[in-house]
């Protein structure tokens, strides 16, 4: 049975995912809609985006290899998890053109593992954290 806490990280990271995954659509179109974006220097908040990332992505491969831990079995979520991971990591080096797709798709790929990790944790009743320790 998923405490509440188990329960709360996991939605936690659903709607931080679908958050992201919404950011990542809605800005392309606020730039269209909105031309005054384009004049403004962003540079400042690129920089604040890439340390956001750095940090998001560190805690991100911790949470895979804990849910690795916790289930003690490959799954789906592993992969989708690790691939959407590195597709938000090459997002950073390649141009806009490539940027625009290498995002929405990382990022529908780390919503797909988190959303398969509660339903896995949903269906075992092996999945609590009370037992699992980062060792």
């Amino acid at each position: 049975m998923m405490t509440w806490k188990h329960k709360w990280t996991h939605y936690l990271g659903v709607s931080s995912s679908l958050l992201c995954l919404v950011h990542c659509l809605a800005m392309p179109v606020l730039i269209l809609v909105f031309p005054a974006f384009t004049t403004l220097d962003l540079t400042l908040i690129d920089s604040f985006w890439e340390y956001v990332f750095v940090a998001l992505t560190m805690i991100s491969v911790l949470t895979i290899v804990q849910m690795h831990k916790t289930h003690k079995r490959f799954t789906l979520a592993l992969p989708l998890a690790f691939t959407g991971v590195l597709f938000l990591s090459i997002s950073l080096y390649v141009g806009h053109e490539a940027w625009t797709y290498f995002l929405p798709t990382g990022s529908v790929m780390i919503l797909c593992a988190h959303l398969f990790n509660l339903k896995m944790c949903r269906d075992h009743r092996h999945c609590s954290h009370s037992n699992v320790s980062l060792k």
